[in-house]
């Protein structure tokens, strides 16, 4: 064999190789593996529903502290007419204690203090139903909270899941079954190199 001949061939050899390694680089990239195009899927369908919920969700714990900061008035609204009526009470019990005719003035200090119970009784009430109020906006919120927190735990598992599928994705592999990874450039001159010089040794 001449060495021309032989360095055609090696020529060919290198030629191909080469090739072979840009069909791999331009061979489309593996789609994204079925179950994860499942979990995105699913995320996308469950989204208006999720975010139909929350919206409801944070939408009544807004209402409910609406209610709450109208029932914080009407306590302090209360509480300070209690005082006002217990202020009132006392004065007139002082002025009874010392008049001569004072059952007019007992009278009224006893319907002042009637009044300021009762006062304190609605305060009383409001403040249970604030406890309530507030008690069901927490519920609310940790409803929100939850679900967000479950969502959260599925778009992770989503991100995990394709950042493997690109790491699989982007690496070159021949070879069929032995899914052998590809040589770089740098080898691949190298190895056609030695090709070349083992052909041209061989024929001499």
């Amino acid at each position: 064999m001449t060495f021309d001949r032989v360095a055609g061939v090696g020529l060919v050899l290198t030629l191909g190789l080469l090739g072979l390694i840009c069909w791999h680089d331009r061979h489309p990239t593996p789609p994204i593996p079925p179950a994860v195009a499942a979990r995105i899927d699913s995320l996308a369908t469950t989204a208006p529903v999720f975010d139909s919920t929350v919206t409801t969700l944070l939408a009544g714990a807004e209402r409910r502290a609406a209610e709450d900061r109208r029932l914080a008035r009407k306590e302090r609204a209360l509480r300070a007419l209690a005082d006002t009526l217990g202020h009132r009470a006392d004065s007139l019990a002082l002025h009874a204690s010392e008049a001569v005719d004072s059952a007019a003035t007992w009278r009224g200090a006893y319907e002042a203090r009637t009044v300021e119970a009762v006062a304190l009784r609605v305060v009383v009430d409001t403040l249970h139903a604030r406890v309530d109020t507030l008690t069901a906006r927490g519920d609310s919120l940790h409803a929100v909270a939850t679900l967000a927190l479950e969502r959260l735990d599925l778009t992770s598992g989503v991100v995990v899941d394709l950042r493997a599928a690109i790491v699989t994705a982007t690496s070159c592999r021949w070879g069929g079954p032995l899914s052998l990874p590809c040589p770089s450039r740098r080898q691949s001159f190298v190895a056609g190199g030695l090709a070349v010089a083992g052909l041209v040794l061989l024929g001499r």
